[in-house]
């Protein structure tokens, strides 16, 4: 990195994070309406949608740790169910450090799109995994299977 991006990083920082807080609620989190850990395999099933219910469904708003076995097979499949309303879904993942390794969007607009994302260059180690809708309608919902 250049001296002026060392010296302006704290800056660029404080310029996202403000940037951050003017978005509306629905932008700020995918809230889970059911999550569980596949029984036969390195896999967790959720399914997320705009609404919020406060304490029932609020994982992924502060991001969930994995450990990443860095095999071929990580990568996160899904789903993402739009009526009408443009949709997109932002899924970051970050190291130890919170580095990011790992950005995708995923957009729908009137239809369902079914993505997969491959996680190979993320590595190996402990993640940390963020979900979250940018932009959705109330009946915007995602279902997805993370492989870690």
């Amino acid at each position: 990195m250049s001296p002026i991006g060392k010296k302006y990083r704290w800056l660029i920082s404080w310029i996202i994070a403000l940037f951050s807080m003017n978005l509306p609620l629905s932008a700020s989190a995918a809230y889970i309406t059911s999550e569980q850990a596949c029984k036969d395999a390195r896999c967790w099933r959720f399914s997320a949608n705009v609404e919020y219910i406060p304490g029932k469904n609020d994982a992924l708003q502060q991001g969930k740790v994995f450990y990443f076995n860095g095999k071929q097979g990580n990568r996160l499949e899904g789903k993402l169910s739009s009526e009408a309303v443009p949709s997109e879904v932002v899924t970051e993942v970050y190291d130890e450090k919170y580095r990011p390794l790992f950005q995708r969007v995923v957009k729908a607009k009137g239809k369902s799109v079914h993505f997969s994302l491959p996680f190979h260059e993320v590595g190996k180690g402990k993640r940390c995994v963020f979900i979250y809708f940018r932009q959705g309608g109330p009946n915007t919902r995602l279902e997805g299977t993370l492989w870690y």
